[in-house]
Protein backbone atom coordinates (compact mmCIF):
# COMPACT_ATOMS: atom_id res chain seq x y z
CA UNK A 1 0.00 0.00 0.00
CA UNK A 2 1.75 3.30 -1.18
CA UNK A 3 2.22 6.24 0.92
CA UNK A 4 1.12 9.85 0.38
CA UNK A 5 2.90 12.92 1.92
CA UNK A 6 1.81 16.46 1.37
CA UNK A 7 4.81 19.01 2.35
CA UNK A 8 3.27 22.53 3.77
CA UNK A 9 5.62 24.54 5.01
CA UNK A 10 4.56 27.68 7.14
CA UNK A 11 5.82 31.17 8.87
CA UNK A 12 3.58 33.45 10.40
CA UNK A 13 0.29 31.79 8.94
CA UNK A 14 -1.54 29.60 11.23
CA UNK A 15 -5.32 30.16 10.25
CA UNK A 16 -4.22 29.59 6.72
CA UNK A 17 -2.48 25.94 8.04
CA UNK A 18 -6.20 25.10 9.23
CA UNK A 19 -7.76 25.76 6.03
CA UNK A 20 -5.10 23.17 4.37
CA UNK A 21 -5.63 20.85 6.77
CA UNK A 22 -9.52 20.81 6.68
CA UNK A 23 -8.78 20.66 2.65
CA UNK A 24 -6.58 17.26 3.24
CA UNK A 25 -9.42 16.10 5.78
CA UNK A 26 -11.32 16.07 2.37
CA UNK A 27 -9.27 14.67 0.44
CA UNK A 28 -11.14 11.31 -1.64
CA UNK A 29 -7.95 9.09 -1.75
CA UNK A 30 -8.25 6.21 -0.02
CA UNK A 31 -4.86 5.16 1.33
CA UNK A 32 -2.79 5.96 3.94
CA UNK A 33 -1.55 9.57 3.79
CA UNK A 34 -0.46 12.56 5.77
CA UNK A 35 0.45 16.00 5.72
CA UNK A 36 3.11 17.33 7.30
CA UNK A 37 4.18 20.93 8.56
CA UNK A 38 7.03 22.34 9.18
CA UNK A 39 6.40 25.45 10.83
CA UNK A 40 9.51 27.65 12.21
CA UNK A 41 7.28 30.50 13.44
CA UNK A 42 7.17 32.04 17.04
CA UNK A 43 5.74 30.20 19.62
CA UNK A 44 4.76 26.91 16.98
CA UNK A 45 3.36 23.74 18.70
CA UNK A 46 4.06 20.20 18.34
CA UNK A 47 0.37 18.79 16.91
CA UNK A 48 -1.22 15.82 15.68
CA UNK A 49 -4.64 15.08 13.87
CA UNK A 50 -5.97 12.17 12.78
CA UNK A 51 -9.47 11.54 10.61
CA UNK A 52 -10.05 8.36 8.26
CA UNK A 53 -6.97 7.49 7.12
CA UNK A 54 -5.42 10.82 7.19
CA UNK A 55 -2.91 11.72 9.25
CA UNK A 56 -1.41 15.41 10.13
CA UNK A 57 2.51 16.08 11.74
CA UNK A 58 2.74 19.66 12.96
CA UNK A 59 6.56 20.25 13.66
CA UNK A 60 7.81 22.87 15.49
CA UNK A 61 11.26 24.83 15.04
CA UNK A 62 12.39 27.81 17.56
CA UNK A 63 14.71 28.76 14.67
CA UNK A 64 13.75 30.15 10.59
CA UNK A 65 15.25 27.76 8.01
CA UNK A 66 17.70 30.24 6.53
CA UNK A 67 15.94 29.99 2.75
CA UNK A 68 12.51 28.24 1.52
CA UNK A 69 14.87 25.74 -0.13
CA UNK A 70 16.27 24.93 2.53
CA UNK A 71 12.81 24.28 4.48
CA UNK A 72 11.45 21.89 0.98
CA UNK A 73 14.68 19.74 1.93
CA UNK A 74 14.31 19.36 5.11
CA UNK A 75 10.38 18.02 4.62
CA UNK A 76 11.60 16.29 1.29
CA UNK A 77 14.27 14.29 3.84
CA UNK A 78 11.77 13.92 6.66
CA UNK A 79 9.02 12.63 4.35
CA UNK A 80 11.51 9.89 2.57
CA UNK A 81 13.29 9.20 5.63
CA UNK A 82 10.93 8.68 8.77
CA UNK A 83 7.49 8.46 7.52
CA UNK A 84 8.44 6.46 4.16
CA UNK A 85 6.52 8.03 1.41
CA UNK A 86 6.23 6.89 -1.99
CA UNK A 87 4.62 10.05 -3.31
CA UNK A 88 4.60 13.83 -2.14
CA UNK A 89 2.69 16.39 -2.97
CA UNK A 90 3.55 20.29 -2.64
CA UNK A 91 0.80 21.61 0.01
CA UNK A 92 0.70 25.31 0.06
CA UNK A 93 -0.77 26.57 3.27
CA UNK A 94 -2.83 29.71 1.30
CA UNK A 95 -3.49 27.83 -1.94
CA UNK A 96 -6.65 25.44 -2.25
CA UNK A 97 -6.82 22.10 -3.28
CA UNK A 98 -9.96 20.46 -4.06
CA UNK A 99 -11.02 17.01 -2.81
CA UNK A 100 -10.31 14.77 -5.91
CA UNK A 101 -6.50 16.84 -6.49
CA UNK A 102 -4.50 13.50 -4.75
CA UNK A 103 -6.37 11.27 -6.28
CA UNK A 104 -6.59 12.48 -9.90
CA UNK A 105 -2.68 12.57 -9.33
CA UNK A 106 -2.44 8.82 -8.37
CA UNK A 107 -3.90 7.75 -11.44
CA UNK A 108 -0.65 9.54 -12.92
CA UNK A 109 1.41 7.53 -10.68
CA UNK A 110 -0.39 4.19 -11.22
CA UNK A 111 0.28 4.61 -14.54
CA UNK A 112 4.52 5.14 -14.31
CA UNK A 113 4.54 8.85 -13.76
CA UNK A 114 7.46 10.25 -12.36
CA UNK A 115 6.29 13.66 -11.53
CA UNK A 116 2.74 15.34 -12.18
CA UNK A 117 1.99 18.51 -12.95
CA UNK A 118 -1.30 19.95 -14.21
CA UNK A 119 -2.04 22.28 -17.61
CA UNK A 120 -4.83 23.65 -16.71
CA UNK A 121 -4.89 25.33 -12.75
CA UNK A 122 -7.41 28.14 -11.36
CA UNK A 123 -6.42 31.21 -10.20
CA UNK A 124 -8.81 33.09 -7.82
CA UNK A 125 -8.25 36.80 -7.12
CA UNK A 126 -10.71 39.21 -6.32
CA UNK A 127 -13.62 36.79 -5.96
CA UNK A 128 -13.09 35.65 -9.70
CA UNK A 129 -12.12 31.89 -10.54
CA UNK A 130 -10.94 31.27 -13.74
CA UNK A 131 -8.81 28.82 -15.74
CA UNK A 132 -5.68 29.17 -16.57
CA UNK A 133 -2.53 27.65 -18.54
CA UNK A 134 0.03 27.55 -16.13
CA UNK A 135 2.51 27.16 -18.17
CA UNK A 136 5.71 26.07 -16.35
CA UNK A 137 4.95 28.26 -13.00
CA UNK A 138 2.70 27.72 -10.36
CA UNK A 139 4.94 25.25 -8.60
CA UNK A 140 2.19 24.34 -5.36
CA UNK A 141 0.42 21.94 -8.43
CA UNK A 142 3.18 19.69 -8.43
CA UNK A 143 4.13 16.05 -6.90
CA UNK A 144 6.72 13.73 -6.83
CA UNK A 145 8.28 10.57 -6.32
CA UNK A 146 10.58 9.15 -3.52
CA UNK A 147 12.93 8.55 -6.55
CA UNK A 148 13.97 12.41 -6.39
CA UNK A 149 16.32 11.34 -3.24
CA UNK A 150 17.73 8.36 -4.97
CA UNK A 151 21.29 7.87 -4.56
CA UNK A 152 22.93 7.61 -8.07
CA UNK A 153 20.95 10.99 -9.03
CA UNK A 154 19.14 12.81 -6.42
CA UNK A 155 17.46 16.26 -7.03
CA UNK A 156 16.99 18.92 -4.59
CA UNK A 157 16.09 22.63 -3.70
CA UNK A 158 18.17 25.10 -4.33
CA UNK A 159 19.29 26.70 -0.53
CA UNK A 160 20.72 29.47 -2.20
CA UNK A 161 18.62 33.21 -1.92
CA UNK A 162 17.31 32.46 -4.97
CA UNK A 163 13.51 33.99 -6.08
CA UNK A 164 13.17 31.41 -8.93
CA UNK A 165 14.43 28.11 -6.35
CA UNK A 166 10.48 26.56 -7.23
CA UNK A 167 11.34 27.04 -10.53
CA UNK A 168 14.75 25.84 -10.60
CA UNK A 169 13.43 22.51 -8.46
CA UNK A 170 10.91 21.87 -11.49
CA UNK A 171 13.90 22.20 -13.83
CA UNK A 172 16.07 19.65 -12.31
CA UNK A 173 12.81 17.37 -12.59
CA UNK A 174 12.31 17.69 -16.28
CA UNK A 175 15.94 16.83 -16.83
CA UNK A 176 15.84 13.87 -14.69
CA UNK A 177 12.25 12.57 -15.63
CA UNK A 178 11.49 14.16 -18.82
CA UNK A 179 7.99 16.08 -19.29
CA UNK A 180 5.86 16.16 -16.33
CA UNK A 181 2.14 13.93 -16.52
CA UNK A 182 -0.87 15.36 -16.62
CA UNK A 183 -3.71 14.90 -14.14
CA UNK A 184 -6.01 17.04 -16.37
CA UNK A 185 -8.77 14.45 -18.09
CA UNK A 186 -11.70 16.09 -17.96
CA UNK A 187 -10.87 19.79 -18.35
CA UNK A 188 -11.16 20.05 -14.33
CA UNK A 189 -8.28 21.45 -12.72
CA UNK A 190 -7.86 20.46 -8.89
CA UNK A 191 -5.86 23.61 -7.74
CA UNK A 192 -5.98 27.06 -6.71
CA UNK A 193 -3.98 29.83 -6.29
CA UNK A 194 -5.06 32.41 -4.53
CA UNK A 195 -3.45 35.92 -3.64
CA UNK A 196 -5.17 38.66 -2.12
CA UNK A 197 -7.79 37.36 -0.41
CA UNK A 198 -6.36 35.39 2.60
CA UNK A 199 -5.93 38.24 4.66
CA UNK A 200 -2.28 36.93 4.70
CA UNK A 201 1.00 37.98 3.62
CA UNK A 202 1.57 36.45 -0.14
CA UNK A 203 5.15 35.88 -0.67
CA UNK A 204 4.21 37.49 -4.68
CA UNK A 205 4.10 40.49 -2.17
CA UNK A 206 7.88 40.44 -1.79
CA UNK A 207 8.86 39.40 -5.39
CA UNK A 208 10.05 43.42 -6.21
CA UNK A 209 12.49 42.55 -3.44
CA UNK A 210 14.32 39.80 -5.73
CA UNK A 211 16.63 37.60 -3.67
CA UNK A 212 15.91 39.25 -0.18
CA UNK A 213 12.63 38.79 -0.70
CA UNK A 214 12.65 35.92 2.10
CA UNK A 215 14.68 37.88 4.42
CA UNK A 216 12.07 41.02 4.33
CA UNK A 217 9.28 38.83 5.78
CA UNK A 218 10.10 38.65 9.51
CA UNK A 219 10.45 42.76 9.51
CA UNK A 220 7.03 42.95 7.26
CA UNK A 221 4.52 40.76 9.60
CA UNK A 222 3.91 39.94 13.04
CA UNK A 223 4.93 37.23 15.36
CA UNK A 224 1.27 34.45 16.13
CA UNK A 225 0.72 33.40 19.37
CA UNK A 226 0.78 30.09 19.86
CA UNK A 227 -2.28 27.95 18.53
CA UNK A 228 -3.67 24.70 18.41
CA UNK A 229 -4.38 23.54 14.99
CA UNK A 230 -7.85 22.51 13.93
CA UNK A 231 -9.56 21.99 10.47
CA UNK A 232 -11.45 25.11 9.85
CA UNK A 233 -12.29 25.65 6.60
CA UNK A 234 -12.08 29.87 5.45
CA UNK A 235 -14.61 31.70 3.46
CA UNK A 236 -12.48 31.60 0.54
CA UNK A 237 -11.99 27.69 0.56
CA UNK A 238 -15.87 27.45 1.08
CA UNK A 239 -16.96 30.15 -1.86
CA UNK A 240 -14.41 28.37 -4.35
CA UNK A 241 -15.72 24.48 -3.35
CA UNK A 242 -19.14 25.25 -4.03
CA UNK A 243 -18.03 27.30 -7.61
CA UNK A 244 -15.99 24.80 -8.37
CA UNK A 245 -19.01 22.15 -7.01
CA UNK A 246 -21.65 23.73 -9.41
CA UNK A 247 -19.32 24.15 -12.06
CA UNK A 248 -18.99 20.22 -12.46
CA UNK A 249 -22.41 19.61 -10.91
CA UNK A 250 -21.39 17.08 -8.07
CA UNK A 251 -22.46 16.29 -4.82
CA UNK A 252 -18.46 14.50 -3.59
CA UNK A 253 -17.17 17.92 -2.34
CA UNK A 254 -18.59 17.14 1.34
CA UNK A 255 -20.10 19.74 3.60
CA UNK A 256 -19.57 23.43 2.74
CA UNK A 257 -19.32 25.03 6.47
CA UNK A 258 -16.64 26.42 8.15
CA UNK A 259 -17.01 24.33 11.18
CA UNK A 260 -14.43 22.06 12.34
CA UNK A 261 -14.13 18.40 11.48
CA UNK A 262 -14.55 15.81 14.03
CA UNK A 263 -10.75 14.54 14.80
CA UNK A 264 -9.03 13.28 16.77
CA UNK A 265 -6.14 14.90 18.40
Amino acid sequence: MSHVVALCPTYRRRRLVNNAIALFFRQTWSEPMTMLVFDDGENALLNFLYHENKTVMVIPFTERFPTLGAKYNSLVDYACDKLRADYLFIWEDDDIYLPDHIEKYMKCFQAGAQWVKPSLIYTYFGGRLEKVDPHFSFFASIAFTKSVRDQTDPVYFIEDHVVQFDIDFMHKLSRKYGSPHDPIEDGEPTYVFRWDTTEAYHGQGFMHLGDRWYEAVPYATQPEPAMPNRPVLDEDSIRVLRLTREQRNEDSFGCLSGKENKVQT
